[in-house]
C-alpha cells in the first residue's frame, strides 16, 4: 500500500472448541493448527494491519484445555497459526476471558506476548493502558476492546475491587448484585419464584431476558471508558476503533443494548465500533455527511465450527465477514476514503476439523452445479445481511464496496 492510504481489516470471532484440539493434535502431543487459516492467509496479506476477536484464552495445558461446551482453553499453536495467517492484534476483552480465572487471563497475555502478537482489552498489571496506540502507515490507529460481561454467572469468577483493571468492562459483570445472582442459582426456592414473578411484572425488559443480555451497573465502567478515550486522544490517536463485545447469541439483528451502546461510543469520540460475540453477521451502518461513523455490529465467526459441526444450522452461522476501512491522512486530516467487505465460510476437512475459506475461491473451484447455486445464494444474503438490504443482485466480487450500493 502507498504511504498516503492505509487498508485496516477487521475478522469476527476466533474460536477453538473441544473437538478442535484432539484433532489437531500430533503423535508428538504438539498441535498443528496451520491448515486453519492457510486459504485466507493471501487475502488477508492484502492488507496493512489485521484485528481479530479471541475468543479462548490460551493458558497453558496445566489449567486444562478446552473439554466444556462454553468454557475455553486452547493450545498456544493456534493463535501461532493465526498470528502467521498476517493477524497483527487480537482482542482480548470477551465473555470467555475468565475461561480460566485470572490466571488463565495472565497466562494468556503471556503467551501473547511471547509470540510478540500485539492485544487489548485484557490487562495483567495496574500500569497496564487500556488501549493501543499503533502508527501505521503514518496513521496514529488507537485500538480499545471492552466486553459487556465475562460469564461470571456460569464460571463464578468475579474480580476483587483490586483486580477490577484486568478486564476492560462496559459495565460490572453478570449478576454482580449477590443477592440476584443467589436468587438465579436456586430458581426453586420459594423467595427466589417471587423475587423472579415480580420481577418479571415490573422490569419484563431485564427479566425475562436471558442474563447475558441483562443490563448490570456501568456508572464506573463508563466513566473508566470515558476516561480512556479522552486518553487514547491525548496520546497521539487519530482515529479511533473501539472492538466492542457485546449482544446476544446468534440473534437475526442487533440487541437494543448492543445499539445504543454503539451510539454512545459515536458520541464519546470512537470513529469505528467494530461488534464481535454475535456469530453470525449483521449490519453494518455508517453515518454522517463524509460517512465517517463507522458501526459494524457483527462481523460473525472468522473461524468455528458453528453451523458446521454444531448448532445452529438454520443461522449461516458458518459464514462471516472480513472488513476493510481504507483510511487516507492529508496535514492533520484522517479520512475515510472507502469501506468494503468480503464474504468468507467456515468449511470441514478431515475429522472435527474446519478451515476458513473466501467464498468466491469456493465458488470459483465448485464443480457440482447444485453446490455452487447453493454457495451463491449463500453469498446473496450475506452481503444483503451486511448492507442491511433486501432482495439486491449480487456480482460476485472479492470485496463488496459499501459505498456503491448504500
Amino acid at each position: 500500500m502507498s504511504n498516503q492510504q492505509l487498508k485496516l481489516t477487521f475478522v469476527g470471532d476466533v474460536m477453538c472448541e473441544s473437538k478442535q484440539i484432539p484433532a489437531h493434535e500430533l503423535s508428538n502431543g504438539q498441535y498443528d493448527y496451520n491448515e486453519v487459516f492457510i486459504d485466507i492467509k493471501t487475502h488477508l496479506g492484502k492488507s496493512d494491519y489485521v484485528v481479530a476477536n479471541l475468543e479462548t484464552p490460551i493458558a497453558g495445558k496445566e489449567l486444562g484445555y478446552t473439554t466444556e461446551k462454553y468454557s475455553y482453553n486452547t493450545p498456544k499453536e493456534f493463535v501461532e497459526s493465526l498470528k502467521r495467517s498476517g493477524v497483527n492484534l487480537v482482542s482480548t476483552a470477551n465473555n470467555h476471558c475468565l475461561d480460566r480465572g485470572v490466571q488463565g487471563l495472565r497466562n494468556t497475555i503471556k503467551q501473547l506476548d511471547e509470540i510478540e502478537l500485539k492485544h487489548v482489552g485484557t490487562n495483567s498489571d495496574k500500569d497496564s493502558r487500556k488501549y493501543l496506540i499503533e502508527e501505521i502507515e503514518g496513521i496514529k490507529i488507537g485500538f480499545l476492546s471492552y466486553t459487556y460481561g465475562t460469564n461470571a454467572f456460569a464460571n463464578n469468577v468475579y474480580l476483587k475491587k483490586e483486580e477490577k483493571y484486568m478486564v476492560n468492562l462496559f459495565q460490572e459483570q453478570e449478576l454482580n448484585n449477590r443477592l440476584t445472582r443467589k436468587i438465579y442459582h436456586n430458581p426453586a426456592n420459594l423467595f427466589s419464584r417471587i423475587y423472579n414473578k415480580f420481577g418479571r411484572l415490573l422490569n419484563p425488559q431485564q427479566f425475562m431476558k436471558p442474563v447475558y443480555e441483562r443490563k448490570e451497573r456501568s456508572i464506573q465502567c463508563k466513566k473508566q471508558l470515558v476516561k480512556d478515550l479522552k486518553q487514547c486522544k491525548e496520546d497521539g490517536a487519530e482515529y479511533i476503533v473501539m472492538l466492542m463485545h457485546a449482544g446476544g447469541q446468534y440473534n437475526d439483528s442487533p440487541t437494543t443494548y448492543t445499539q445504543k451502546l454503539s451510539n454512545f461510543l459515536l458520541k464519546k469520540g470512537v470513529d469505528a465500533v467494530i461488534g464481535n460475540h454475535e456469530h453470525v453477521v449483521h449490519h453494518c451502518k455508517i453515518q454522517g455527511n463524509n460517512q465517517e461513523k463507522i458501526t459494524a455490529y457483527s462481523l460473525g465467526g472468522f473461524s468455528g465450527i458453528a453451523g458446521v459441526y454444531k448448532e445452529p444450522y438454520n443461522k449461516m452461522a458458518d459464514y462471516s465477514v472480513i472488513f476493510n476501512v481504507y483510511l487516507s491522512k492529508k496535514g492533520n486530516e484522517v479520512k475515510v476514503q472507502k469501506t468494503t467487505f468480503s464474504v468468507i465460510k467456515s468449511i470441514p476437512f478431515g475429522k472435527d476439523k474446519v478451515k476458513t475459506v473466501l467464498v468466491n475461491d469456493l465458488i470459483r473451484n465448485c464443480e457440482n452445479e447444485n453446490e455452487r447455486q447453493k454457495l451463491l445464494s449463500d453469498n446473496e444474503k450475506m452481503v444483503n445481511t451486511f448492507f442491511g438490504s433486501q432482495f439486491k443482485v449480487v456480482e460476485i466480487q472479492d470485496e463488496y464496496n459499501l459505498k456503491s450500493i448504500n
